[in-house]
């Protein structure tokens, strides 16, 4: 079995054990730092020429208010208005529609708002019904 041999190599070894210590401290509060900050600079980078185009705030939650109003503004609207209004906005994906038993129809608008590297993404969805004339009757914000 290996022992330490003198006193002065035992002190070599509890230094470096506090210094390797003090480095994981070290990292861990830049680590915490950089996911506190996140959320800002998503905000200040990602939105802000999605937010700039759209005449609101760049933050996710802004951008979200800004659509769903726009949505209310288009009650009895068709559904092919309803699709030009987010085309024009740009980075939505239709899925449905859904028929329900009462003539209308359900579909998901998924809205990309900024795409990361690994395909992570920021996107929000909104659930659309039409009435049986096909025309615009509410709009939901999904989870």
């Amino acid at each position: 079995m290996n022992t330490l041999r003198t006193k002065s190599e035992t002190q070599q070894w509890l230094g470096l054990i506090v210094a390797l210590m003090t480095l994981a401290v070290a990292l861990s509060l830049v680590a915490c730092l950089a996911l506190l900050a996140t959320p800002r600079i998503i905000d200040a980078v990602m939105l802000r020429s999605l937010a700039d185009e759209l005449g609101t705030q760049p933050t996710q939650a802004a951008l979200i208010t800004h659509v769903t109003d726009l949505l209310e503004n288009q009650k009895g609207s068709s559904r092919a208005d309803i699709h030009r209004l987010l085309d024009d906005i740009g980075g939505f994906t239709y899925l449905g529609p859904d028929h329900l038993k009462n003539g209308g129809s359900v579909e998901s608008a998924y809205w990309t708002l900024a795409e990361f590297p690994l395909g992570l993404k920021i996107w929000a969805v909104w659930i659309l019904r039409y009435d049986a004339n096909d025309r615009f009757i509410d709009a939901e914000l999904g989870s």
